[in-house]
């Protein structure tokens, strides 16, 4: 494969190998690059003809057209002088997403309106006072991300850099060109540049994995505080958990329903019976004729097949031929197992393994950190524990805990004996999944220094240790970097080992509350 350098020409044998890379570079290579600088960017311009083919552009050439020799690096990318001539494709261009505010001007009109509406509406302005507000993410970072599409023609190389020279060679290759001459288009090779910014073009904000630079505004340890973690996690509010409906199997309560899906699976009048329990509170129930594990199993996964195959839910197109138990208690039996992409459907009460790989060195903890394959399923590309894994129907705690640090980081037989259970977090997230009412089991395993964790199931991308100081920057700074639970596993983690406590966060009760909600 071509290999895709941080920056330099490309070359491809053929226009269809050109557009395959360039896939490649816009779906992983860039994605990786975003990552790594902890960046985002947008599509600032595009020249109109970037995505014209080479025989859907020289079917426009002219004896009027101009044939480029050099370009100058004001212009994105500098293409030096070697004799060969060219056309310029197509551009793009796209900017560090904490460049310049282009919407400033509207944001401050919809202030002045918002202000305006506050002095004459006093509901308003209480209304207003609850909302988040916060400064713009926007610090006119100049980072630039540049991308060429340019078409050579060496057979008509010039002799010599001679204005004489070039006229004589841009004249062959318009006549070669105008009159179709095959051998005139068949002899381009078409050059795929791309210009990237290293680290130090940014400016404003944290760029670097390996290290963080000085934020211009100050961070102070007495006055920020991790409260926005366990929000992002718990974004269910009391309120829509009143109004779903209870999923039951008899008196047990073992999932809540969203009201958009109930209208769906109330239909299915076979397995399920809508009413009031003796609380007149509004539930589902699957028929008491399903009164076995695996009855109730099958059934459930006959209607979840037909609604897959129907294409109903979204949840659904990330089925994974891989199931979870549910229960009414943890400790209980389970009463069926369903597959796990619907498990947010029927917003079941579902498990997994976090565990915190850590070193003790003479500077302090340093923690494992892992970024997630690009491939995968759910969170492609984010930061994650160095081994986490769902709970599958039919193993264990202990099971998958051992399962999953064999096969996400390699750790031998020898090191699985300072697998250590840390206790758990819990909390209700919502998502395009549906309802999650999730319990993590937490561990702690405690690595030596010369560990090197490796990946053996292609779920991890790239393994990172940090010291506790940039895992707090980094879950302060950027948590949208991070999957959401993996978040909160982490803020356990600097609670527990005593980097988080009362006298250093403000809403330390609030915190520590909100890691451990408690479900039905």
């Amino acid at each position: 494969e071509v290999c895709l350098n941080m920056a330099g020409i490309h070359k491809f044998a053929s226009l269809d190998e050109c557009e395959k890379y360039l896939d490649i570079y816009k779906q992983k290579y860039l994605d990786i690059y975003k990552q790594n600088t902890l960046s985002r960017w947008t599509n600032v311009h595009t020249r109109s003809k970037f995505g014209l083919t080479a025989p859907e552009f020289l079917s426009g050439v002219k004896m009027t057209t101009q044939v480029q020799w050099r370009k100058q690096a004001e212009d994105g990318i500098k293409i030096p002088f070697d004799g060969v001539p060219f056309f310029i494709l197509g551009k793009k261009q796209y900017a560090c997403h904490r460049g310049k505010d282009k919407d400033k001007p509207q944001k401050e009109k919809r202030k002045l309106a918002n202000d305006a509406k506050c002095d004459k509406d006093h509901t308003f302005s209480r209304l207003r006072k609850k909302t988040l507000v916060q400064d713009t993410k926007k610090v006119n970072c100049p980072a630039q991300i540049f991308i060429d599409r340019v078409l050579r023609f060496p057979q008509y190389k010039a002799r010599s850099s001679s204005e004489g020279d070039k006229k004589i060679a841009s004249r062959a290759l318009r006549l070669g060109l105008t009159t179709k001459d095959s051998k005139a288009a068949a002899g381009a090779e078409e050059v795929f540049l791309m210009k990237i910014p290293d680290n130090g073009s940014h400016r404003g904000h944290v760029t670097d994995i390996g290290s963080v630079e000085v934020i211009q505004r100050s961070w102070k340890m007495s006055t920020r505080s991790f409260l926005h973690v366990v929000k992002k996690i718990n974004n269910v509010d009391q309120g829509l958990i009143d109004r779903c409906t209870r999923f039951m199997v008899g008196d047990k309560q073992i999932g809540i329903i969203l009201p958009d899906s109930l209208a769906t699976l109330e239909k299915y009048v076979d397995t399920f019976d809508k009413t009031l329990n003796d609380k007149n509170q509004m539930c589902l129930y699957l028929k008491s004729k399903y009164d076995t594990f695996e009855s109730r199993s099958e059934q459930l996964a006959t209607v979840l097949t037909d609604l897959r195959a129907r294409d109903v839910f979204s949840c659904l197109k990330g089925w994974r031929n891989e199931c979870y138990n549910a229960f009414d208690r943890f400790c209980d039996p389970p009463l069926f197992k369903v597959e796990r992409s619907a498990s947010g459907l029927l917003g079941i009460k579902a498990s997994g393994v976090h565990i915190n790989g850590y070193v003790k060195t003479i500077d302090g903890i340093k923690l494992w950190i892992a970024r997630r394959s690009l491939t995968k399923p759910t969170y492609p590309g984010l930061l994650d524990n160095i081994i986490a894994g769902g709970i599958e129907a039919g193993r264990g705690f202990l099971e998958t805990a051992r399962k999953e640090s064999q096969e996400e980081a390699s750790v031998p037989d020898e090191l699985l004996g300072n697998l250590k259970p840390a206790g758990c977090v819990s909390y209700w997230y919502m998502d395009d999944r549906g309802i999650l009412p999730e319990t993590e089991y937490v561990m702690d395993i405690e690595l030596p220094s010369e560990f090197q964790p490796v990946n053996s199931d292609g779920e991890v991308l790239e393994f990172y240790l940090w010291p506790i100081d940039k895992v707090q920057e980094m879950l302060y700074l950027h948590l949208d970097q991070f999957k959401p639970n993996v978040a909160v596993v982490m803020l356990d983690f600097l609670i527990r080992h005593g980097y988080v406590h009362p006298d250093n966060e403000p809403n330390y009760a609030q915190i520590v509350q909100g890691i451990h909600r408690t479900h039905f």
